[in-house]
């Protein structure tokens, strides 16, 4: 029942994007951030859910197409010693698609996704560009961000007191791992908390830490100390999650 609801929150999500791209940027941050508990939750634990955001962002990308906010060029001549770069690296990536398809039976496959990849980084980052309408606008989807992962993070201390033993959502064993690092010679079991592994939370943990820090920075009074707050508490599961 979970993964049929989860589909139509995708299917929504790519309805908004498309309607209203912007909208639709803060749904795929969402739908990123929840995909993993998600996948816990569901018999199997298929592994396609971590793409969960991915037709979201393939709708965001039309949405700003329709509107006619995308221009490439436009993009690149703002940009020009990017811009260059791009295409070489784009000329030199031509080398390794072409020994990637030639590769094996069906390997034509990866460098199609391989290639899928490349470009809607460049296509989401040409969105980025054109995001902002006015100052608050980068400032309201960072703090969504920093908000939504926090939350998640409580996942972390639940772990370090033993919650997994009780809830599949918290920790790994859902996916039947167990993740150990080393350190002076003894055995560390890293926490994940309510993510897939513990490199992916400490990923957004350092993610929601750098926010928090510049949120704090540039806010002042009581907002300057609600977002040190949040920046000790990311520090801390980057700790937690070893």
């Amino acid at each position: 029942m979970i993964l049929y609801l989860f589909a139509l929150v995708i299917l929504a999500s790519c309805g908004l994007a498309y309607r209203n791209w912007r909208y639709g940027v803060a749904a795929a941050i969402v739908v990123a951030l929840i995909q993993d508990p998600i996948r816990k939750l569901v018999p199997g634990t298929p592994g396609l859910l971590t793409m969960s955001s991915l037709p979201i962002w393939f709708a965001i990308i039309m949405g700003a197409y329709r509107v006619r906010l995308l221009n490439p060029k436009s993009f690149l001549q703002t940009f020009p010693k990017w811009g260059r770069s791009v295409t070489w690296f784009g000329i030199y990536l031509l080398v390794p698609a072409s020994l990637s398809a030639t590769y094996g039976r069906g390997t034509w496959m990866i460098t199609i996704l391989g290639a899928t990849v490349f470009a809607s980084i460049f296509w989401v980052m040409n969105c980025g560009w054109r995001f902002p309408v006015e100052g608050r606008d980068a400032i309201r989807v960072l703090s969504l961000y920093a908000i939504v992962g926090s939350v998640l993070l409580i996942g972390g201390p639940l772990e370090f007191f033993g919650w997994n033993q009780r809830f599949a959502i918290i920790g790994a064993e859902a996916l039947d791992h167990v993740w150990v690092t080393f350190r002076m010679g003894q055995p560390v079991f890293m926490i994940s908390g309510f993510f897939r592994s513990p490199d992916v939370m400490g990923w957004h943990a350092a993610t929601v830490f750098m926010i928090a820090v510049m949120l704090a920075i540039r806010f002042k009074g009581p907002w300057r100390y609600v977002w040190i707050g949040v920046a000790i508490w990311a520090a801390t599961n980057i700790w937690l999650c070893g």
